[in-house]
């Protein structure tokens, strides 16, 4: 499914001699600007100088061939500085001298929108029945002349084009003006006709230009139009984009405001990233807020860090992962993750707390560990950070799964070369340690170093010191620290912390069942019925003294 579009445009003479105004409408469905997107764009030539509509026409011919031969690589915003600056380059270069363009121009591609802007032509963009100036003019009010230009292609050899961007929304109507459409009508107006669902983009175009004329516009009048109908499916670069364009800014301070969420305490701070409670006033919804350090800005991990937990934020859904939330558009204006906030402790507190943690307890918290590990695995993540510092469990006994900034997505990293070991090696596997990818068998594996530490507050081969070269030759079994420890759960957390991955249990839910089924010897269970708590070997007993009371009940029966 691509992005698909409806579009239309608009141009008349109005009351001018000629038509300084062009225009450009492609929306590509095949061929080799299909990758590019959609591209639209209007050029007024400034008023006063000779060859305006040269001007316009070179600014749009220019910024058209350099957009659909710009590198694949480029990102929307710098393909269209570049164009710009081309733009400008070529209304200087050709004749005549002095003449001068607006240029507005909207590029749409995948999720995703692109403005680029010189001069008082505008873009408006009409979401959710509001109309809104997506640019601002450059241009300067003078008490007897009236507005001139300060920023145009032609006006300067260098340009500053203005360049935004965002995501777009099904319903998304995108409007290009010429001066001489919105000097004459107000924004209601245009939205008005905007409104119309069942008019074609090109008949809303047509009637906005009309509208202008009736008005009494004394300008050129140009519309361009484009409905977005239907997105594509979210592509992983299209949460990097969005990502990519927010700034780090300075952590905030607890009573502060930031984009509507009311700071709280702190929560959490490490290497990089620091944890806010924060009340939501927009919902009155209490979140924890996830905020990148400063200090390590120019870290390229950041952008991916948040890049993962925003991707997992709109497909993860399960009661033993914290839940990312995914904020309306627009509404973030820095670098941060919003999750939902669970009052509790994490494992690692509540071992400490209790200095080791019960069987039974074990038991029915590693069930909840393995089961969240399930769910990711089957979305194709990997958590690769495992440990008690990142489960938590809320006030309800529920376990959560934190911190994925860190993990491993199929299909954001299929084809990647392998990451450097993450997370605290005590729990890190073997072959991880080795250099191999983080697969199932090693989130297994750390979990079940979790489980261990639980029983024993120790690890299965000791701890293990960063940039040392660790030894898993000798597995010290958990009932020598802990002799509560049954003999089958001993070898099940031996075969899971197996230094071979082959010889561990392939799936966290293979864990998990094995785990399950021994469980139930030791596990709380319902009083059976008396049968059913006799044994077998006490029913021949049983039955003799059953039969000889009978006996004698016939023989006094007789008697009698």
């Amino acid at each position: 499914m691509s992005l698909t579009l409806d579009a239309g445009c608009s141009s008349q003479q109005g009351k001018r001699r000629a038509n300084e105004d062009s225009c450009l409408v492609i929306t590509p469905s095949t061929g080799q600007y299909l990758d590019y997107g959609a591209l639209f764009a209007v050029a007024d030539g400034v008023g006063g100088m000779a060859g305006g509509k040269e001007a316009s026409e070179c600014a749009i011919r220019t910024l058209r061939d350099e957009y659909y031969a710009a590198p694949e690589t480029l990102t929307l915003e710098h393909a269209l500085r570049d164009c710009f600056d081309a733009a400008n380059r070529a209304v200087l270069a050709e004749p005549p001298v002095g003449r001068a363009t607006t240029l507005s121009a909207l590029v749409l591609r995948n999720r995703r929108w692109a403005v680029g802007h010189v001069g008082d032509t505008r873009v408006w963009l009409y979401r959710n029945r509001q109309l809104t100036q997506v640019t601002t003019d450059h241009s300067r009010p003078y008490a007897h002349i009236g507005s001139m230009i300060t920023r145009a292609c032609g006006l300067d050899v260098q340009l500053n084009a203005d360049v935004q961007s965002g995501e777009l929304q099904e319903g998304d109507v995108f409007l290009i003006t010429s001066d001489g459409v919105h000097e004459t009508l107000d924004a209601q107006t245009m939205a008005a006709a905007l409104a119309f669902d069942d008019r074609s983009a090109q008949k809303i175009a047509e009637t906005l230009v009309l509208q202008a004329l009736h008005a009494g516009s004394m300008d050129n009048v140009s519309a361009c139009v484009a409905r977005v109908n239907q997105l594509p499916p979210e592509t992983v670069s299209d949460i990097g984009l969005s990502i990519t364009a927010l700034p780090i800014r300075p952590l905030p301070k607890t009573g502060d405001t930031v984009d509507g969420f009311v700071i709280g305490e702190r929560l959490h701070s490490g290497r990089l990233s620091t944890l806010y409670a924060a009340v939501d006033n927009e919902t009155g919804q209490q979140v924890a807020l996830k905020f990148p350090n400063p200090r390590h800005a120019d870290d390229a991990a950041f952008v991916s860090y948040f890049l993962r937990e925003e991707w997992l934020g709109k497909r993860i859904d399960s009661p033993h992962v914290v839940k990312t939330i995914t904020l309306p558009l627009g509404r973030r204006t820095a670098l941060y993750s919003v999750m939902a906030l669970h009052n509790g402790e994490t494992l690692a507190a509540r071992i400490k707390r209790k200095n080791g943690l019960s069987v039974y307890e074990t038991l029915s918290l590693a069930q909840q560990i393995l089961t969240g590990l399930d769910h990711l695995h089957r979305k194709g993540v990997i958590h690769r950070d495992v440990k008690p510092e990142n489960i938590l469990i809320d006030t309800g006994h529920q376990v959560r799964l934190l911190d994925l900034g860190v993990s491993r997505i199929e299909r954001m990293d299929a084809g990647s070369q392998s990451l450097a070991p993450v997370g605290t090696p005590s729990y890190i596997a073997p072959e991880v340690m080795a250099g191999k990818e983080a697969d199932e068998r090693a989130d297994v594996y750390s979990a079940a170093v979790a489980i261990y530490e639980m029983l024993t507050r120790k690890y299965p081969y000791g701890e293990i010191e960063p940039f040392t070269h660790p030894s898993y030759n000798h597995f010290v079994p958990p009932e020598r620290y802990n002799p509560a420890v049954p003999p089958w759960l001993s070898e099940m957390l031996r075969k899971a912390c197996a230094p071979d991955p082959s010889q561990r249990h392939p799936h966290a839910a293979d864990f998990a069942a094995a785990l399950a089924a021994p469980a139930q010897n030791i596990l709380p269970q319902r009083k059976a019925p008396l049968l059913e708590r006799i044994r077998p070997e006490h029913w021949k007993v049983l039955f003799i003294v059953s039969l000889l009371l009978n006996l004698l009940l016939l023989l006094f029966a007789l008697l009698q």
